[in-house]
């Protein structure tokens, strides 16, 4: 696990999903175990990056397909077992849509210190840039 205090990043758009796994690549190369669990259960462009060799840090892909409040179930398991420098969760925005922005905020709270957590989504992702320590807004021009 990293040192330090852990970061809450918050990536919204269209660009949202390079840009995230731009994020993992170079959390890999800095030597970081992360693991990525998209909640539709398509991790392809997540297992592109596990076939990258060389780097230092450790990637695991752990797809969630179905039903988001048993997404945020296995979430909180996977932060509470502190195995990870980085957990992503993409398409935050399901969650958020079933009324469970609430539940998403007290894990980003009982996070271990050291624990960098990625939510991706599109639109507006509520509340979730309140507590993040950064936001990205992806808008495409052309």
């Amino acid at each position: 696990m990293a040192e330090g205090r852990g970061l809450v990043l918050v990536l919204a758009g269209d660009g949202r999903p390079w840009v995230t796994g731009g994020v993992v690549l170079r959390a890999l190369g800095q030597g970081l175990d992360v693991l990525v669990c998209p909640l539709d259960g398509d991790g392809q462009v997540y297992r592109q990056l596990v076939r990258t060799t060389g780097l230092p840090g450790r990637l695991a892909v752990c797809p969630c397909p179905g039903d988001p409040e048993r997404w945020l179930t296995t979430m909180a398991g996977e932060i509470a077992a502190g195995r990870h420098d980085m957990i992503v969760l993409p398409a935050v925005e399901r969650i958020l849509a079933e009324g469970l922005e609430r539940e998403l905020v007290s894990l980003l709270d009982a996070r271990p210190p050291g624990l960098h957590l990625v939510l991706a989504g599109q639109g507006d992702l509520g509340g979730l840039a309140d507590a993040a320590d950064m936001v990205t807004c992806f808008e495409r021009r052309k």
